[in-house]
């Protein structure tokens, strides 16, 4: 009886070391990577991501702030607005934000705290603001600035489109990506992304957008390195067509003073 106990208790004892061995293996090989089928589109991702500071760094960084002017154009090339922003995103990337701007003599704060999302006008808050679309506000304010680490997010059907050429021969990697809100949470509006690369370095040179009733074309024309992170300096926006057919230009917007 006591030999029968004693090799019971063996076995017990190998199955558990077996069980351990097998969880530290998958937990030790796991990878963020890993729900991305398409190899091709899992290397570029992890290219990116190294290049343009790293993922692991990417999760420790505490806060980022920045100052962020823009201005938008109608198709005649008249100035429809112009905007100097001061943004503050705490416990990054978590959804921590704060925007703040000056319209005439009245001061405008946009702030999202514990998914709460408030707008305030000279400290008041702003009855007539559209929740939908304060929430879309803050998603395309942290959006850019996420890239390409949000391209780890959940829900993402990607394609690999190779290689290809920017305007003045920029060589550029191509990568696809369709959002779809209807059926994923984490996604704003449906569109289609074309992300595109540098060939040689792997950071963003710009991207295309499909959205609902036209297709818009940004370029990153200057980046700048901060704490070993490329942030965008100056970016332009072009409506285009969807060959990427230059009509118009649209935006221009100019980053400075990064904090981390």
């Amino acid at each position: 009886m006591f030999h029968s106990n004693l090799k019971l208790y063996s076995f017990f004892l190998i199955i558990m070391t077996l069980l351990f061995w097998n969880c530290q293996t998958e937990k030790a090989t796991s990878s963020p990577l890993d729900h991305i089928k398409d190899e091709q589109v899992k290397s570029l991702i992890s290219k990116t991501m190294d290049a343009t500071g790293g993922l692991e760094n990417w999760k420790n960084i505490k806060s980022l702030a920045f100052r962020k002017y823009f201005a938008l154009y109608d198709s005649l090339g008249n100035t429809e607005m112009e905007v100097n922003q001061i943004h503050r995103h705490s416990s990054f990337p978590k959804q921590d934000i704060y925007i703040s701007w000056k319209k005439g003599n009245d001061e405008h704060v946009l702030q999202a705290q514990n998914e709460v999302i408030t707008k305030t006008i000279n400290t008041q808050k702003d009855t007539s603001a559209n929740p939908t679309s304060l929430t879309n506000t803050i998603r395309s304010a942290t959006f850019v600035m996420n890239i390409p680490f949000n391209l780890l997010d959940t829900g993402i059907d990607f394609a690999y489109e190779g290689f290809g050429t920017l305007e003045e021969g920029q060589e550029v990697e191509i990568l696809r990506a369709s959002y779809n809100p209807e059926t994923h949470n984490n996604h704003s509006t449906k569109d289609i992304w074309w992300y595109y690369f540098d060939k040689k370095n792997h950071t963003l040179v710009g991207y295309m957008v499909k959205h609902a009733d036209h297709y818009s074309y940004v370029k990153n024309l200057e980046t700048k390195t901060v704490d070993g992170f490329v942030f965008p300096i100056k970016r332009k926006s072009w409506r285009v067509t969807k060959d990427r057919e230059i009509l118009y230009l649209r935006a221009d917007y100019d980053y400075s003073d990064y904090q981390l």
